[in-house]
């Protein structure tokens, strides 16, 4: 009975970890800004704004963050001049339809989003026993996806293409949050220092 009963146990365990490893796709590497369907070119600098607001598109990540309002966006930054340019001060603010400016979020407020039942998991009987179906805790998930994907470049090389994401609280935006929304990216540097004009991606054309 107890050997019966240790290898359901390791089934269902195996079950519970199954979409864990599936979630682990590889995202591919970022390609030149420009290429990207939402890109806009100024200075010989391209930024591109790449949505993953789709469920498929986030089993990269570690969580659902459609599930609770947030969409992330891959930005892309490509610099086709000879000399680096600055993006220390960048500051990127995604704008809806109806005009809110919403900053990118911080993994705080990611974890303060997911509710409590959520972060508990279910449980589920198994025999005399019951078993989480969320063995892992989702603040370190969150901290993990944000440490592995999010942007954190200061500079981009001359003739180089850097990539991070950025995540967005949407929640209370209507179905499509990215209907006539667009990424507003500021203070880019040139490569003279001088502060580029603002770069504004459409998110759905």
């Amino acid at each position: 009975m107890h050997a019966r009963f240790f290898a359901m146990a390791a089934l269902f365990g195996a079950l519970l970890t199954a979409p864990f490893a599936q979630a682990a796709r590889h995202l591919p590497q970022a390609r030149a800004a420009e290429s990207y369907a939402h890109a806009v070119t100024e200075a010989r600098v391209s930024i591109a704004a790449v949505p993953f607001p789709r469920a498929a598109q986030q089993r990269v990540f570690a969580i659902p963050y459609g599930r609770f309002g947030f969409v992330p966006i891959r930005l892309v930054i490509t610099n086709h001049n000879d000399r680096p340019i600055s993006i220390a001060e960048v500051r990127v603010y995604f704008m809806s339809a109806n005009g809110d400016r919403i900053d990118a979020a911080t993994p705080d407020d990611v974890e303060r989003a997911i509710p409590l039942r959520d972060k508990r998991g279910r449980q589920i009987p198994l025999g005399p026993f019951e078993v989480n179906t969320h063995a892992r805790d989702s603040d370190a998930k969150v901290e993990q996806d944000f440490r592995r994907y999010a942007y954190n470049a200061l500079a981009v090389p001359a003739h180089a293409t850097v990539a991070g994401f950025l995540w967005f609280d949407v929640e209370g935006l209507g179905t499509n949050p990215l209907t006539g929304a667009r990424l507003s990216v500021r203070q880019v540097q040139g490569p003279d220092g001088q502060e580029l004009f603002s770069f504004e991606v459409p998110l759905e054309k």
